[in-house]
């Protein structure tokens, strides 16, 4: 009788060791669930409650950092982005997205020390390289800002944000001609970016084209109709059209 009773004893210890393992899969599985359907508030709810309980599993905190980042709260996405790599190392979403939270926050130092750490894992993301290349214009080292965008545009030769933004580093420069290269190729692919099509306006201007450039602005506005630097382009180079420049 006692080796019945303590056999039962363990058969519901295990039972009540699976259910509540099972009801922490399933705060984890809700809140994932929520991040995937904008429900970020409740995702917040899910996964700090899962993360409390399971303090020694990464997705939690990779989740809830991914959440913060959606919300626009770049603080605490670094904070729970980095409790997930310190317990998951050398994982290149995580790396990734504490670089992507530092951006946001405008720590460029912090951004090219984790995306450069990513890269070590993992060189065919398009999208890290164009990010390294915005903090590279923002800090008007051209050429490295070039360089970057180039090997992102050589990964993915759709990617219209590439391509702007390499058209875009050389219109800073004064170099119209290679943009004009890169913003007709973004511009083909007929992307619904307003100010791509303005850019790709601003290289035809400066080249004398003043049709193509007017072309180029009103599907600007088209794609925007509350682009007011788009409408400012249009008014300006209708009156230079008019005038015969």
């Amino acid at each position: 009788m006692k080796k019945f009773i303590s056999k039962l004893g363990l058969v519901l210890l295990l039972i009540m060791l699976v259910t509540a393992t099972v009801a922490a899969e399933n705060l984890l599985q809700k809140g994932i669930k929520a991040y995937n359907n904008r429900e970020y508030n409740k995702a917040i709810d899910y996964l700090t409650s899962y993360s409390a309980e399971h303090k020694n599993n990464h997705l939690g905190y990779f989740y809830l950092g991914l959440t913060y980042l959606k919300m626009d709260e770049y603080d605490l996405a670094v904070d729970s982005l980095k409790v997930a790599n310190k317990l998951k190392e050398n994982n290149y979403n995580i790396l990734v997205n504490i670089g992507r939270a530092y951006y946001y926050n405008k720590k460029y130092d912090d951004v090219i020390t984790y995306l450069n750490k990513a890269k070590e894992l993992e060189n065919k993301d398009d999208q890290v390289y164009n990010l390294l290349g915005l903090i590279y214009l923002n800090r008007t080292d051209y050429q490295k800002a070039v360089s970057n965008f180039k090997k992102a545009v050589e990964l993915d030769s759709d990617n219209y944000y590439a391509l702007n933004n390499l058209g875009f580093s050389f219109i800073l420069q004064g170099k119209y001609e290679e943009a004009e290269i890169y913003l007709e190729k973004a511009v083909k692919l007929n992307p619904p970016v307003a100010f791509i099509y303005n850019n790709y306006g601003i290289t035809k201007e400066n080249l004398s084209k003043l049709k193509e450039a007017l072309k180029a602005y009103k599907k600007a506005l088209e794609v925007n109709p509350d682009y007011q630097k788009a409408a400012r382009n249009v008014e300006r180079v209708k009156k230079l059209i008019e005038k015969g420049e």
